[in-house]
């Protein structure tokens, strides 16, 4: 089949475009021709572009935070464009125009259903774009939400198959499969094909959320084992000492070659359990976690196989 992505991959997250790419490389081992639509959310391409002025900032930090504002867009540009490096190099894009004579559009993964994120429902991820080709939600997220009746009601009417990420989704919508993160579905060898060597010894902090938490642990934890800190930013951050403008590769590389990790992030612990790398995970609330070992690989491999041929199913 010739198979066409609808996710985020245009968002400078880790997660979002190693989710995207390792879609890619799942369906292309299946023997499919995989596109990735280019189409962007309004809400999602906006917040995360390099210029973007948060007004709720500029309304709370005033002069300060326009003071600042040059200095950030800089370091944004710069990760910026890394994330443009990668999603050239390594995704087979198409236009949203070319997405229409595609077999079959896979809605996800990602947090597609999350309208917090998306600035409300966002009708090309809930199905209701590209009329007259076949459609289905590929490990769907909300995120901490849950979807309501009338995004139940979209998603059964629009979407031929359905697998979602969370069992919380799945008890909402009849018929539909679980299936984890795509980075999780993965091998690690492909992965390591990405990330280069870093030399030193040190450990990694990558506080996604509970900053404060995390590196407390990880000054602990690198003293107690005699480790360099190096630590990666999630979000630019002025003033802040660590690393702002890795690339999606110098972040797999980093994890890879640490000797031990402190994260809150889902992304940070499952990319620490893939490459086997001793790790402390300082948990937050998130229903992602709920499934973040995978079972047998080829179990797994068919449970995919099965699923494209109920989207193909007439």
């Amino acid at each position: 089949m010739r198979i066409g992505i609808l996710t985020y991959h245009y968002a400078p997250n880790y997660g979002a475009v190693l989710q995207t790419y390792a879609s890619v490389r799942l369906l292309q081992a299946l023997g499919h021709e995989v596109h990735v639509v280019d189409y962007r959310n309004a809400a999602v391409a906006r917040r995360s572009g390099p210029f973007f002025l948060d007004h709720e900032r500029l309304r709370k930090e005033g002069l300060k935070y326009l003071l600042k504002y040059p200095a950030a867009a800089f370091i944004k540009l710069q990760r910026s464009l890394a994330f443009k490096r990668f999603v050239r190099n390594r995704l087979p894009l198409c236009t949203y125009a070319e997405a229409s004579g595609l077999d079959l559009l896979l809605a996800g993964s990602d947090q597609i259903w999350n309208k917090k994120i998306t600035g409300g429902r966002d009708a090309v991820y809930y199905g209701e774009s590209f009329p007259g080709v076949h459609k289905a939600a590929w490990a769907a997220s909300a995120g901490k939400t849950l979807p309501d009746k009338e995004d139940i009601e979209l998603i059964l009417k629009n979407f031929r198959a359905i697998s979602v990420r969370e069992q919380s989704i799945a008890d909402l919508l009849p018929g539909s499969t679980i299936l984890p993160d795509p980075t999780l579905m993965l091998g690690a060898e492909e992965w390591k094909a990405l990330a280069h060597p870093i030399k030193g010894r040190y450990l990694l902090a990558y506080p996604m959320l509970y900053e404060e938490e995390v590196m407390t642990e990880a000054r602990r934890k690198a003293k107690e084992l005699g480790l360099e800190l190096k630590v990666l930013l999630p979000q630019v951050k002025l003033g802040a000492a660590g690393i702002q403008t890795a690339s999606p590769e110098e972040f797999l590389s980093l994890i890879n070659s640490a000797e031990y990790v402190v994260t809150s992030s889902f992304h940070g612990a499952a990319f620490s359990l893939l490459f086997e790398r001793p790790h402390t995970f300082v948990h937050h609330e998130d229903p992602r976690f709920d499934n973040l070992l995978c079972g047998d690989a080829q179990e797994l491999q068919q449970t995919i196989r099965q699923f494209l041929y109920l989207c193909s199913e007439v």
